[in-house]
């Protein structure tokens, strides 16, 4: 965790050195493909469904290939592959948090996303199922800055959209296995085809993983943070007719994982070496199913995308972080979340058409059951009678519905001059009802005894309007310039870890989103460069804070407002069939511009904003020498970074390196592969419960190698 600046400069350098080449963004390339991909043009950017229109600025991750074990391995591996894009753990490391252009997302579930999630044009609205394991992705697009007047589950700070491989007229299937470090397994397969040609279609797909824990117990030499994975998907896809096509998707996961990394300075030998009297358990279900209609004319394209998703988990953990029998503390969270949502949207075909639009309505609703506290045993005995045990349990229920209508269009003026404009209207109507109960003998706040208190139930409504102006001009066919201003907004609420009703609701959070922009392409889409500048200012900007006066206790609060300013850049080049070279990087300001803490009065008015990178960096090269042998690595570079509101504990930059050397012949794939190879530490996250267990780090996954087969048809 104690990477400088000078090591950061030293990696990227021995890098560049050592392709003796311009750098290549890791994102925008498959590992092994047939064809290098077109690269799409700044202009008109398609994602799934939705028309993205000039001024939006978009990063394609991963295109042609499905993603095969050894790269990504899911959502929370996309770390620094979009500019100032960083990726934390929460409260485990099944679901990742998103921080970008100094919009992040808090430790825990409390609030809206700030950054939308679709699968094959399913939304994932809330901040429960993040992590989501990939296999048979054909595309990840992240699409940054507000996007509510195109999407209906927009985030204030962008929208991450994944695209899996469809079925189509032709039989396809592939299957993999890998093996690694700490005894990492993992099995994927997947077969797709058509049933009826040109009519009926189905694609199935797999994945079963292992892996032993990072961290050890020194009090029993066990692995502490165990992992298995398993996740299924399916799609029939049918075509009835010429303008329809209609699918019906369905997918699960089942995550069941031991310990959460947890590192305790105070009591603990090192990040991964840990004592604790009680090992834990996360285990985590969830499953999906959607049905997509789509209605094609020559002019018009009309989509309907209804779905259910269930998620729910089970959480117990050693709550004092260390191995003492004395007032041993274990704290257990299971919540369970019904959610089903309805988009309809309608886009325009006719790209020669001045005019081009989106329009679209959107419905969500969603119910969040949830059971969580704490248990204290072990108690000193006097002066505790024999055996004694503190309690406590807090029930809520959140219901939460959002109604959306949206909608944006261009108009083209002599051929390269665009206006754009876009609106959107919600209405989020959020309810609570809490309650917290227990047997209490050591916290002086409450009664000693049986107790009951923050019993209270109540709702508001919360409604906002969000403009988006902007214009672009194209100087040449697949060169743009573009300026936006557009309203980002995620809805209030309640927070249910806390016993004060008048504590308990959080306002808004409201953001004027500016950017300006050059996207251009050259030399017959072999070299692309883009920039942009951009400017944040959030109103009511939302922060999660642990109570530092009971650590059962917990806060969305509003900083009065908040000020992100940046730039990034992207250059791609493609020299020949053989490279693929790519640097880029952003640079992220994020202040509080005006922000006295309610509860103990500080003045926190031009600190860092927490969990903002100041910069994030992505250096990479693919060489492909002769006859299907290849070799690749990337670098993904994080500026420092606070861990706290007060900024009084910092993450220094650090630099994580991964690498992949392989073969691929015909149908035939073998590789060997490296992440975090330079074995950086670093914090993923930290749990701020001081004065009770001091600032609590989760780390990042250390130094991994493994090897890898895979055959496909």
């Amino acid at each position: 965790m104690h990477t400088t600046t000078h090591r950061l400069v030293w990696y990227l350098t021995v890098l560049s050195v050592g392709t003796a080449t311009p750098i290549r963004l890791p994102a925008a390339e498959p590992l092994v493909p047939a064809n290098p991909p077109v690269l799409m043009t700044p202009m008109t950017v398609y994602g799934g469904d939705y028309c993205v229109l000039p001024g939006a600025a978009s990063l394609n991750v991963r295109t042609t290939q499905p993603v095969q074990g050894g790269t990504l391995g899911n959502t929370r591996d996309l770390m620094a592959l979009a500019p100032n894009l960083a990726v934390f753990d929460a409260n485990n490391n099944r679901m990742p948090r998103f921080s970008i252009r100094g919009l992040r997302e808090n430790n825990f579930v409390t609030g809206d996303p700030a950054v939308g999630l679709y699968v094959d044009d399913v939304p994932c609205a809330d901040l429960y199922s993040r992590s989501l394991p990939l296999h048979e992705v054909e595309s990840i697009e992240f699409i940054r800055g507000p996007q509510g007047t195109l999407y209906g589950a927009s985030g204030s700070a962008g929208v991450l959209n994944i695209t899996s491989r469809l079925p189509g007229n032709t039989w396809h299937g592939n299957a993999g296995f890998t093996y690694g470090s700490y005894d990492q397994q993992a099995w994927d397969a997947a077969l797709g085809g058509p049933v009826v040609a040109d009519q009926l279609g189905v694609a199935v797909s797999g994945l079963y993983s292992t892996r032993n824990g990072f961290a050890k117990n020194t009090l029993n030499g066990a692995r502490l943070d165990d992992q298995e994975t398993l996740a299924g998907r399916l799609h029939v896809r049918w075509l009835p007719s010429q303008p329809w096509q209609i699918s019906l998707l369905a997918s699960g996961q089942r995550f069941n994982d031991g310990f959460v990394p947890t590192y305790n300075p105070g009591t603990d030998q090192d990040l991964f070496h840990v004592a604790r009297d009680y090992a834990g358990h996360v285990d985590t279900e969830t499953w999906n199913i959607a049905l997509k209609a789509a209605w094609e004319g020559t002019a018009l394209k009309v989509t309907s995308v209804t779905s259910y998703r269930n998620w729910r988990q089970d959480l117990a953990q050693d709550f004092d972080f260390s191995a003492t029998p004395v007032g041993a503390t274990v704290g257990f969270f299971r919540p369970d979340r019904e959610q089903w949502t309805e988009e309809i949207r309608m886009r325009s075909l006719d790209q020669d058409a001045p005019c081009k639009w989106n329009l679209g309505l959107y419905v969500t609703g969603s119910r969040v059951e949830t059971a969580s506290g704490r248990t204290i045993a072990g108690l000193p005995s006097p002066p505790f009678p024999p055996g004694a045990v503190d309690r406590s349990i807090t029930t809520s229920t959140l219901d939460a519905q959002t109604y959306a209508l949206f909608g944006d269009a261009t108009y083209t003026l002599w051929e390269k001059l665009d206006l754009i404009g876009g609106l959107r209207l919600t209405c989020d109507r959020r309810q609570i009802d809490r309650a917290r109960a227990g047997f209490n003998l050591t916290d002086r706040n409450l009664p000693f005894g049986p107790f009951q208190t923050g019993v209270f139930n109540t709702d508001e409504d919360y409604w906002d309007v969000q403009p988006k102006a902007g214009v672009a001009y194209h100087f040449q066919p697949e060169c743009v310039m573009y300026a936006t201003a557009t309203r980002g907004y995620q809805s209030g609420g309640f927070n249910a870890s806390n016993d004060n009703p008048a504590q308990s609701p959080f306002d808004p959070a409201r953001s004027w989103n500016f950017e300006v922009g050059v996207r251009t392409l050259w030399l017959e889409q072999r070299l692309e460069l883009n920039t942009a500048f951009f400017y944040v200012l959030t109103d009511d900007y939302q922060v999660f804070r642990l109570s530092s006066q009971d650590p059962a206790q917990a806060w969305m609060l509003n900083a009065d407002r908040a000020v992100c300013w940046g730039a990034e850049a992207e250059l791609t080049v493609r020299p020949g069939p053989s490279f693929a070279l790519s640097l880029l990087g952003g640079y992220t300001q994020a202040e509080f511009d005006r922000f006295r803490d309610p509860f103990n009065g500080a003045a926190l008015d031009g600190y860092d904003i927490n969990f903002v990178p100041e910069f994030t960096a992505s250096v990479a090269a693919e060489y492909r020498p002769w006859k299907g042998f290849y070799a690749r690595a990337e670098l993904a570079a994080v500026g420092r970074y606070h861990l706290d509101e007060a900024n009084t504990v910092t993450q220094d930059a650090y630099a994580l390196l991964h690498a992949r050397v392989g073969y691929a012949h015909q149908n035939f794939e073998v590789f060997v592969f490296g992440r975090n190879l330079l074995d950086e530490e670093y914090a993923a996250n930290a749990l701020d419960f001081r004065p009770f267990s001091g600032l609590i780090l989760q780390p990042g996954d250390p130094l991994t190698l493994g090897v890898g087969l895979s055959a496909r048809f």
